[in-house]
């Protein structure tokens, strides 16, 4: 019997492998993939700034407000060119930029080394207050919030000058007021995002302003009020389209961070010490290694946290793309008459395992050349493009909790969905009559998606674990439930489960398909078919009959 099932499998891949439909399965997600980030690209750099216009008429907020937007740029130069150090990436032209020139003596003054040897991806995650704590200073001291003594105090006061912070800053200030929107493409600059310009003249610029509004000229305009301090006046933002209001949010963030300064300095507190007073407390996270024992969060445990819910997406259109195959050509061998030749050499059981296994080696071929393309196309990148993966791929492939499940729960998986459809496919004469019986085993399908954030969440709470012992979900869930990860015990009874679950859905798929496989006209009904599976083997003849 497993010689002549082999055999029917060999068949099934060969025959697969010459149709068209299987080379365009093989193209189309790295073709797809290729296309949407294209446009994707297209979509992030083909974006305008929105324009909007103010009227301030307290006559001091707008200034605070361009002063806090330069402040939150710099710093992201400077955080950018800090990280580009630790990568020891090569600055490019003649001189380094002023962000990284101020970031390598912030390095040296902060008593950070140079990168050597292996560049530690891991390095990148650990936040150091004094870093961020410097880099907030300075940026703030290029805009003129605070004065440059204090950021330079911030990081050594007595070994650095505060004439060459001065030098640094008069640098930075320069650079930035010089530069174009379009220079700043790799960083996500306000001055790139947003573009303020001017007010139109005159006592009321505000009809002047709505026709811009109303025309496309202008997204939107502010009106800040003439006594922000005392709050009895509201700000305005008028704009056609009020669903997208990243404006509104980043200039609000930054009116009120402006004038919460100002209310303090009206008290007699100083600029350094509201700024040191608005700096957010850090907390670096942690996780409880085994024995208790507290350990440095890695960029391992980031990967394993995230990386199951690739994997479960990977999952259902791996099984769920390869059953519909399976499906597609059994309905297609039955409508052609092909079944009645194959049955005149081999058993009904022989031929369904037979197809479950040449379908599966044909998907595992697709779904291998897919994994091909991705690994070619990051290393290409990477290598013309000269980028860096936020992650290493390696950390993935040698996790023991990601990969062998991934493919343990994908056999499972495929042996307990393709029964169902092969039971299926061979009760029905069309597709279309196949979709009524579908929809079950595509909602069953779907719960796990719908449950997929709350699982990936809390891996290991009770909804997690209710569904992990439910069969049709087993697969999908524990795949989830990885970066927990779930218990030995867990593992071992939602298996054991699961086995015995595709045991018996193998074992009610052969008796459907032993009788549906050469029945044509209309398709039986779902009570029709347990019939089926309840009745003995030897009496297939006399069901046949009854049905008939």
């Amino acid at each position: 019997m497993a010689n002549k099932a082999l055999l029917v499998a060999r068949r099934e891949y060969l025959e697969n492998l010459r149709t068209r439909t299987f080379w365009l399965s093989i193209v189309a997600v790295p073709v797809f993939i290729v296309i949407t980030g294209f446009i994707s690209f297209l979509a992030a750099t083909s974006t305008s700034a929105r324009t909007y216009a103010v009227v301030d008429r307290s006559g001091w907020l707008l200034g605070e407000i361009d002063r806090q937007a330069m402040a939150d740029d710099l710093e992201l130069a400077l955080t950018s060119a800090f990280s580009d150090w630790r990568l020891g990436r090569k600055v490019t032209g003649d001189a380094p930029t002023p962000p990284a020139a101020l970031a390598q003596e912030l390095a040296g003054a902060l008593g950070v080394e140079a990168p050597k040897g292996k560049i530690d991806l891991t390095a990148l995650t650990r936040r150091d207050e004094r870093h961020e704590r410097a880099l907030r200073s300075f940026a703030e001291a290029t805009a003129g919030l605070i004065p440059v003594e204090e950021a330079a105090a911030v990081v050594a006061p007595s070994s650095v000058p505060g004439a060459r912070w001065q030098e640094h800053t008069a640098a930075l200030r320069d650079w930035y007021q010089q530069l174009e929107p379009k220079g700043v493409e790799a960083l996500a600059f306000a001055k790139k995002r947003f573009l303020r310009v001017p007010t139109p003249e005159g006592a009321d610029p505000l009809p002047e302003l709505n026709r811009r509004v109303d025309s496309g000229e202008l997204f939107a305009y502010f009106v800040l009020p003439a006594d922000p301090l005392e709050g009895r006046e509201s700000a305005t933002y008028a704009s056609k389209n009020l669903t997208d209001d990243d404006l509104k949010r980043w200039l609000a963030r930054l009116a009120d961070d402006a004038v919460r300064t100002k209310r303090l300095n009206a008290k007699g507190i100083e600029s350094g010490v509201v700024a040191w007073a608005n700096t957010p407390l850090h907390f670096a996270g942690q996780k409880i290694g085994a024995g208790g024992a507290a350990e440095e969060v890695r960029s391992e445990d980031l990967i394993r946290q995230w990386a199951p819910v690739v994997l479960v997406y990977l999952l259902v259109i791996a099984i769920f793309s390869i059953s519909q195959m399976l499906l597609t050509n059994t309905i297609e061998e039955k409508a052609s008459r092909v079944m009645e030749v194959l049955l005149s050499s081999v058993s009904a059981v022989e031929l369904m395992a037979g197809k479950i296994l040449g379908i599966a080696a044909t998907g595992l071929t697709v779904v291998g050349t897919w994994v091909v393309f991705l690994i070619g196309g990051v290393a290409v990148l990477t290598q013309v493009v000269g980028a860096t993966l936020p992650i290493d791929l390696g950390q993935v492939v040698s996790d023991p909790y990601l990969l062998p499940s991934f493919v343990g729960y994908f056999v499972l998986g495929y042996l307990f969905y393709a029964a169902l459809l092969v039971a299926i496919g061979s009760v029905c004469n069309t597709l279309k009559e196949a979709q009524n019986l579908m929809l079950p085993i595509t909602l069953a399908i779907m719960v796990p998606m719908a449950t997929m954030i709350p699982v990936s969440r809390d891996p290991n709470g009770t909804l997690a674990k209710v569904l992990s012992y439910i069969p049709p979900f087993t697969p999908f869930v524990m795949m989830n439930r990885a970066a927990g990860p779930p218990t030995w015990v867990e593992y071992l009874v939602t298996t054991a489960l699961l086995l015995a679950a595709v045991a018996a859905t193998l074992w009610a798929a052969a008796k459907v398909f032993r009788i549906g496989v050469l029945m044509t006209g209309k398709p039986p009904s779902v009570i029709e078919i347990l019939r089926w599976v309840k009745a003995p083997v030897g009496r297939v003849e006399a069901v046949r009959e009854v049905e008939g």
